[in-house]
């Protein structure tokens, strides 16, 4: 039940974030599937996180300039949150 939940979550992002962006959003999974294989838990050896990969500055200074929420590194492990930050990047 929490891996469906987990991935109509991933799903639902990354829809309303192609839709806001303008981007397909089979690019967006594509990206998704190559960086971690949708595993929002994913980490890389030079610390990228979570289901796009991104780094921790980056996510900082990308919800900074964008008033996106940020809860610190720890948001890059939320799907939503990590989809948002990828997608706005």
């Amino acid at each position: 039940v929490k891996f469906a939940q987990s991935k109509s979550k991933i799903v639902s992002a990354i829809l309303s974030e192609s839709e806001m962006h303008g981007w397909d959003p089979l690019l967006i999974a594509a990206i998704i599937h190559e960086e971690s294989t949708f595993r929002s838990s994913a980490l890389s050896p030079k610390g990228a996180r979570g289901l796009m990969q991104v780094m921790p500055g980056t996510g900082k200074f990308v919800s900074t300039v964008n008033n996106l929420e940020w809860r610190g590194v720890e948001s890059l492990y939320d799907e939503r949150t990590n989809i948002r930050v990828g997608v706005t990047y």
